[in-house]
């Protein structure tokens, strides 16, 4: 369930699939079932948010984001959010793949972009995003407390191959058990402080 998608699914070959720009989401979700989002709950797309607000609580089961809950590939269609600019204000709660932005995907890019709600779950928890695969930040912010039992982090809860961080700052406090860190829980194969 998305505050204005549920599920999108772009074309083959497509670059710029979906672009939002100056939206706000002030709907509060709460579901008993997987896949919530503020803007989005699934996307097979490539999205774009730019200069966006959630002010809307979210909480649910697995893959819960402020922006969008799930990035899923199918096939030769891949999956990316890139977000500039937008800022998530509320909670967001669920069991695994939680974040202030993203719930769970396959490459994310945000830009001076923050979240100050708190982010709550049990497994891959971020401040931003719970678990990705490619991920770059540059001059991101986050100020909500980050509180789970593994992979919880700061800013990333898990990022499994490539994570490049360009000036990123955790301000809120990080509460977990197995695989916690101030910025990222756990990471893959390559973690670069440029």
């Amino acid at each position: 369930m998305g505050g204005f998608i549920g599920y999108i699914q772009g074309l083959r070959d497509c670059k710029n699939f979906l672009t939002l720009e100056e939206c706000t989401n002030n709907r509060n979700i709460k579901i008993s079932e997987d896949y919530a989002g503020g803007f989005i709950g699934q996307a097979v797309a490539q999205v774009k948010v730019f200069n966006c607000i959630n002010d809307g609580k979210l909480k649910g089961v697995n893959n819960i984001g402020g922006f969008c809950g799930l990035l899923k590939a199918d096939g030769s269609l891949t999956s990316s959010l890139e977000a500039k600019g937008s800022k998530n204000f509320e909670d967001v709660r669920g069991e695994k793949f939680v974040g202030g932005f993203l719930g769970h995907g396959h490459n994310m890019k945000v830009v001076k972009s923050k979240n100050y709600g708190n982010v709550i779950g049990k497994e891959y928890v971020g401040g931003l995003s719970g678990r990705v695969y490619m991920l770059l930040f540059r001059g991101v912010l986050n100020r909500g407390n980050v509180s789970g039992n593994r992979f919880i982090g700061g800013l990333c809860g898990c990022c499994s191959q490539n994570f490049n961080l360009d000036g990123g700052e955790n301000k809120g406090r990080v509460f977990g058990h197995e695989y916690v860190g101030d910025l990222i829980g756990g990471a893959g194969k390559s973690f670069s402080p440029i």
